[in-house]
């Protein structure tokens, strides 16, 4: 399990950090073609991993941070370590919508969004599933409660006009 908790969202958890993650903030995800994304066009739940949600968490960029060279050359390493990956894209996600989204069964919080800074990448943040829990049926449930947030793609070469 994970080591975060709602607090940990109230303080800096990299040394690296620029500030804590604002629920006003806008976030990125990298989407790989056709990996993520059905046949409808929409990006499937498998494109999160469990293990991310539960463990690892799940990678995005803080916008208001985020350096386009390193974003794409995320996006290149990713398309070129699979000779099925065709190009990617940019999911735009708001990090208060995100926080906001409450697991059916409890009421209580899905998600987590934890600042967590690399040396070489000060956007980099992760999602968490805000539950202590290891069953994958419910993270399951959790990345289908997420998965439709990253339908919002624009093109990669959008960041060289943001």
């Amino acid at each position: 399990m994970h080591k975060y908790t709602i607090e940990d969202e109230k303080k800096m958890c990299s040394k690296y950090s620029p500030g804590i993650v604002l629920n006003s903030e806008e976030l990125y995800r990298i989407t790989l073609h056709p990996d993520h994304i059905s046949s409808e066009g929409e990006v499937l739940p498998a494109a999160i991993s469990t293990d991310d949600l539960e463990r690892r968490g799940f990678s995005v960029e803080r916008e208001r941070y985020s350096d386009n060279d390193i974003i794409c050359g995320i996006a290149d390493k990713q398309v070129q370590s699979k000779e099925s990956r065709e190009h990617a894209e940019l999911a735009k996600l708001g990090c208060g919508e995100i926080r906001n989204l409450s697991y059916e069964q409890t009421g209580n919080r899905s998600f987590l969004v934890i600042d967590d800074a690399l040396e070489n990448n000060i956007a980099h943040a992760s999602i968490y599933s805000a539950m202590q829990t290891s069953k994958k049926s419910i993270l399951r449930k959790l990345r289908n409660q997420l998965s439709p947030f990253l339908n919002n793609r624009l093109p990669l070469d959008t960041l060289t006009t943001l």
